[in-house]
């Protein structure tokens, strides 16, 4: 399986880096994957949002933070799941304490934003168990 981050996901990766609170989150994302490492199991990740495409969904699911095991203290990942390709393309992720939830338009900027990526060849590859290091791939890579 290939994960992807669009550059939204990134910037708001490093924040919570930053933060003592939320310093452990590319460990986290990483375990969190790692749990799910079929597809099969992604199906079953808690919410599929708006429209499923042929093989494609879109997922938001709670994800725990190691360094706080409050429910207020996890995150919420937003991500799609491409079955065909193998792909997953992590598209936004916050702390559950800085926003309690994103509005119905800001979920549909989110996912819209990661299309754009996707189309225009800005998606980031990343190796989930090295810590999410990147490397900038083409578009037509993902095929």
């Amino acid at each position: 399986m290939k994960f992807y981050l669009t550059s939204r996901a990134e910037e708001e990766i490093n924040k919570l880096e930053k933060k003592k609170s939320t310093k452990n989150i590319k460990q986290d994302i990483g375990s969190f994957f790692r749990e799910l490492a079929t597809i099969e199991k992604m199906r079953s990740v808690d919410e599929t949002l708006g429209f499923k495409g042929k093989n494609t969904t879109r997922k938001k699911s709670r994800m725990k933070n190691s360094i706080n095991y409050e429910k207020d203290g996890g995150y919420r990942i937003y991500f799609i799941v491409s079955e065909q390709n193998q792909v997953i393309i992590i598209c936004s992720i916050y702390s559950k304490k800085s926003i309690s939830n994103y509005t119905k338009d800001e979920i549909k900027t989110v996912f819209n934003l990661a299309h754009e990526e996707l189309m225009s060849g800005k998606i980031i590859l990343i190796d989930i168990e090295n810590n999410l290091k990147r490397n900038r791939l083409l578009n037509k890579d993902l095929n």
